[in-house]
């Protein structure tokens, strides 16, 4: 079936052991493609205490398709849920980065005597 690019974002998101007993995260993300998606998405995972193995995107139909290896570092985050959460706060449309991006920053400017 094919998702519709304004659908909004799904993420799956799997955790396991390679053979060095390290802690690997496999995360596949669909969703609207916009300027700037990457980066987001990219930062959001370093937050994470994630780093990049492999990374793999194509944008389809106007939808972002996006599937990292990832691994966990010290003090970082392998939690599935959490992990999803987050992904999901930022991609969120009404309250996610691209919200903040259209509403810009407001300036207030005093003069103090």
């Amino acid at each position: 079936s094919v998702i519709a690019s304004n659908a909004p974002p799904k993420i799956v998101v799997h955790v396991d052991t390679d053979d060095s007993n390290q802690t690997l995260v496999t995360i596949a993300v669909s969703t609207p493609d916009r300027p700037g998606l990457l980066l987001d998405i990219s930062k959001t995972l370093i937050r994470l205490g994630l780093n990049f193995h492999k990374t793999e995107a194509m944008v389809l139909d106007g939808r972002s398709l996006n599937l990292w290896r990832c691994e966990v570092l010290e003090n970082g985050v392998s939690d599935i849920e959490e992990i999803w959460s987050v992904l999901n706060a930022m991609l969120e449309v009404e309250s996610g980065v691209e919200a903040i991006k259209r509403r810009g920053v407001r300036v207030i400017r005093a003069v103090v005597t």
